[in-house]
């Protein structure tokens, strides 16, 4: 991650937090576009430059200013359906993913485990 100008304690990133204990679901940073600060910092913590020089090309060779996210999915799913419930998966074969049980759950139902 990018680290915030004149702040090198502290990177450039983001995360959204969902209320009432659902924690990060979706969390973002920009990335480091500078060849030799990518090298500085690897030295630093003792990495072996040799299993990452796919990705320092990428910066060798010129790139531009960027950044990324992640969603965690099931994190997501059980936010928007406002389900408390930490077995819902992203696999409809799963009991708990399948549309009436995800309702189920959002009406305080009890729902049959696998």
């Amino acid at each position: 991650m990018k680290p915030v100008p004149g702040n090198p304690d502290r990177v450039l990133c983001a995360d959204l937090l969902a209320p009432e204990g659902y924690g990060e679901i979706i969390g973002g940073s920009m990335r480091e576009e500078d060849y030799d600060a990518l090298v500085a910092k690897m030295e630093s913590l003792g990495m072996d430059r040799t299993e990452y020089e796919f990705y320092l090309d990428l910066r060798k060779y010129g790139t531009v200013p960027h950044g990324g996210f992640g969603i965690g999915i099931e994190r997501m799913v059980t936010f928007c359906n406002e389900v408390q419930n930490t077995s819902v998966k992203p696999f409809r074969s799963h009991v708990c993913c399948t549309v009436s049980n995800l309702i189920a759950m959002r009406l305080g139902q009890k729902v049959p485990s696998l």
